[in-house]
């Protein structure tokens, strides 16, 4: 199909002659985009190339040499050209990985479309220490929190090992809405016909414009696509902002409230355990949108320890 700077598309291009990927680039967007734009593309990461009996590799060199054979992919989407995610905030760095708050409208892994506002490349980018970054784990795009980076190949197994494992442990805070029970319930709604196990507790009950909404705390055993979205809306407590299970709610202009907030982990080097916990960080104020520039009472930022990752069991079920 012929190329439409206005308009999201998959674009391919044969090669048939013996020249640099840029010129090539220019031929398969029928030179409507400026050489800045095709650079920026290629930055951005929505470039592949295919050689023949083997998989499409995403790459990145304007000059690169390709041969008759190849096939160059574009996976063109001109809103990626104008989008500026928040930038993530370090939190700790230990050489072979390191710990980051991603924020809200931050990716955690690219696609095919590209991986410029992905932690782990925004990461190799800025980062004087010019070290690769391997994701450890994920977060949804809405949801903000602490995220692990790996630096080195051995470390990211190591890593990857301890949460095959289920020795890395997270908890999360949400603002749901409803009064949701102050005791620890469990939820074990299966997801796309796998078993899921949640725990949640409420944590502090809040009156919003007399809409009463509750700040939950939750701890997943499981790693299904959406899990605590999920299980918060089969509860009848959906997630505040959350636009995909929770379309008809009231504050549509809001993020989604949900945030990773503890992260407690062996370490790859030390074999000790850390924990990262956001309330307990100066940055908490000011990163994290939970409080609804309420001040939390000190009860409640003093019960989110370790101690919420071992709760009781009791069970809800999903109305």
């Amino acid at each position: 199909m012929p190329f439409n700077p206005q308009k999201p598309g998959h674009y391919q291009h044969k090669v048939t002659e013996n020249h640099p990927l840029l010129r090539h680039l220019q031929h398969l967007t029928q030179n409507r985009l400026t050489q800045k734009t095709l650079k920026q593309l290629l930055k951005n990461g929505s470039v592949w190339l295919q050689t023949p009996n083997r998989k499409p590799e995403r790459t990145r060199r304007a000059k690169k040499p390709l041969t008759p054979g190849q096939t160059l992919h574009l996976y063109y989407h001109p809103q990626q050209l104008i989008d500026q995610p928040p930038n993530p905030t370090c939190l700790a760095d230990y050489g072979d990985y390191s710990l980051w708050y991603k924020p809200k409208g931050m990716a955690s892994q690219g696609s095919k479309w590209g991986d410029a506002h992905t932690l782990y490349r925004w990461v190799e980018m800025h980062d004087t220490a010019q070290r690769p970054a391997f994701i450890i784990h994920r977060l949804d795009k809405h949801t903000d929190g602490i995220m692990l980076l790996a630096h080195k190949k051995h470390t990211a197994s190591q890593l990857s090992q301890s949460f095959e494992k289920r020795q890395i442990k997270k908890g999360y805070l949400a603002w749901v809405t409803g009064t949701f029970p102050l005791h620890k319930q469990s939820c074990t709604l299966p997801i796309a016909g796998k078993n899921a196990l949640s725990w949640l507790q409420g944590l502090y009950h809040h009156q919003h414009n007399t809409t009463p909404i509750t700040l939950i705390h939750i701890h997943i055993e499981t790693g299904r696509k959406h899990q605590i979205r999920r299980h918060c809306a089969a509860l009848g407590h959906p997630i505040i902002g959350d636009r995909l299970y929770n379309p008809t709610e009231k504050w549509t202009t809001l993020d989604m409230q949900l945030t990773n907030y503890l992260l407690n982990f062996p370490c790859p080097i030390t074999q000790q355990t850390q924990t990262f916990n956001l309330t307990q960080t100066p940055q908490w104020q000011n990163l994290i949108n939970l409080n609804w520039k309420n001040k939390l009472p000190p009860s409640c930022i003093q019960n989110l320890d370790n101690t919420n990752l071992t709760p009781k069991k009791q069970h809800l079920k999903p109305t």
